[in-house]
């Protein structure tokens, strides 16, 4: 008996010395998943005004890029429209310029014929010249002798000079 009260004595003695496992509190448990929740729920709320507010940039970008989009539509419009103007001047010019080169070149044949005339017009006024210069000799007062080589164009010759009486 006494080992089976000695071993009732270590067993109360170990038993006494190993310390109890606590019950939990299920108040203590519940306000710790509460204090968890709520931190979650403001995480989450966090979470929601940066998305909101992510959204609310997001859509006035996407009003500012529309409004771009529209602004440059209406740019290209009027590009497109001054584009076609400036075809309509570029053909109109462009007629204007072959008209003008056809003209040149009529300009260019015309002044060629007046050039050929110009030097027609000279031989004859030379050709002109030197027969006033001629007449004016025989014309003018007589003179004693002529010279022998004037003298030599009309011999055997009906020349007009010859039956002519000089003015005085």
């Amino acid at each position: 008996m006494k080992a089976l009260l000695f071993s009732f004595v270590v067993l109360a003695l170990g038993c006494s010395q190993v310390p109890k496992k606590e019950e939990p509190n299920p108040l203590t448990i519940l306000l710790e998943k509460q204090a968890d929740w709520l931190a979650t729920e403001n995480d989450l709320r966090d979470q929601l005004r940066e998305a909101v507010r992510t959204g609310e940039e997001a859509e006035r970008r996407a009003l500012n890029i529309a409004n771009d989009a529209k602004d440059l539509e209406e740019h290209v419009e009027w590009l497109q429209a001054e584009n076609k103007k400036l075809h309509g001047h570029a053909q109109v010019e462009s007629v204007a310029h072959h008209q003008a080169q056809a003209r040149i070149q009529e300009l260019e044949q015309h002044l060629k014929g007046l050039k050929r005339q110009l030097d027609e017009a000279h031989r004859m006024t030379e050709a002109f010249a030197d027969q006033t210069d001629l007449l004016l000799k025989l014309l003018s007062s007589p003179r004693e002798h002529k010279p022998a080589a004037k003298a030599g164009i009309c011999r055997d010759k009906n020349c007009r000079h010859q039956h002519r009486t000089p003015r005085r």
